[in-house]
């Protein structure tokens, strides 16, 4: 089911304005296995420098999932945005109002280095995107 709602948006919504409406729904379902990334994580990272970071970070803000924290962790992989990533996951923490299993997660990545659990995580997503 999911693929063929990926499918109808690859073939006819491909573009930068379909990110927003996929972020959202992942805000609405936070703790939905979406996929290991996923097919809507893989359609989102095709604007990757063509203004998905920006839709991101706004999405983070509204409300992390374990989706959309994932996204940002590769994309600080590679940009210098983590310390304001860190300190918008500080407040996260701060904020008994979202699940509990999220903020666990943020806790692990808030740290200099990126854990190995993370790292394992990221696999071959991150050096397929280095290429």
């Amino acid at each position: 089911m999911m693929m063929d709602c990926m499918e109808e948006i690859e073939e006819n919504y491909n573009q930068l304005d379909s990110v927003q409406p996929l972020l959202r729904l992942m805000e609405r379902h936070p703790l939905t296995d979406f996929g290991s990334p996923g097919p809507i994580v893989h359609f989102v990272e095709r604007f990757y420098k063509k203004g998905y970071e920006e839709e991101l970070l706004l999405s983070i803000k509204r409300m992390p999932t374990l989706h959309t924290v994932w996204m940002q962790i590769v994309l600080s992989m590679e940009q210098t945005v983590w310390k304001f990533i860190l300190d918008i996951l500080k407040e996260f923490l701060k904020m008994h109002s979202y699940d509990k299993e999220i903020r666990e997660y943020c806790t692990s990545v808030d740290s200099p280095t990126v854990t190995e659990k993370v790292i394992n995580e990221l696999g071959k997503n991150f050096s397929e995107r280095s290429d």
